[in-house]
C-alpha cells in the first residue's frame, strides 16, 4: 500500500458465476484528537472477476479524511495517521502509518 491507499483486494465472495472483491480503508489519528471519532471510513472499493480470475483495486484516499471543520472552514488536521485495510473494522489486513502535512 502507498501513501496514498493503493491496494490488492484479499476478500472474496461469489455471486453467480462473478467474484466480488470488498475492501475498505480506515483512517485514525495516532494520537487522541477530540474532533474526530476514533476511526473513520476513509475510502473504499468493490471489483468483479471471473470465478477464477482476480482483479486489482485502487483506492484513493481524498484530502477531506485528513480534515476538520475549524474556524468556518475545512482544515487539513496535520500529524501521522494510521491507515488500515479491511474487509471490515473487524478484520484487518494491511496497516500503515503516514504522516499528513
Amino acid at each position: 500500500m502507498d501513501e496514498h491507499g493503493a491496494l490488492l483486494p484479499d476478500q472474496t465472495a461469489h455471486k453467480g458465476s462473478r467474484k466480488i472483491a470488498r475492501q475498505r480503508i480506515h483512517s485514525r489519528r495516532r494520537y487522541a484528537d477530540p474532533a474526530r471519532p476514533r476511526r473513520w471510513l476513509a475510502g473504499f472499493a468493490v471489483v468483479t472477476a471471473d470465478p477464477d480470475g482476480s482483479a486489482t483495486a485502487s483506492i484513493d484516499i481524498a484530502d477531506r479524511a485528513f480534515q476538520i471543520w475549524a474556524e468556518g472552514a475545512w482544515r487539513t488536521a496535520a500529524g501521522r495517521y494510521e491507515i488500515t485495510v479491511a474487509h471490515s473494522i473487524a478484520e484487518p489486513r494491511l496497516s500503515k502509518t503516514i504522516t499528513v502535512g
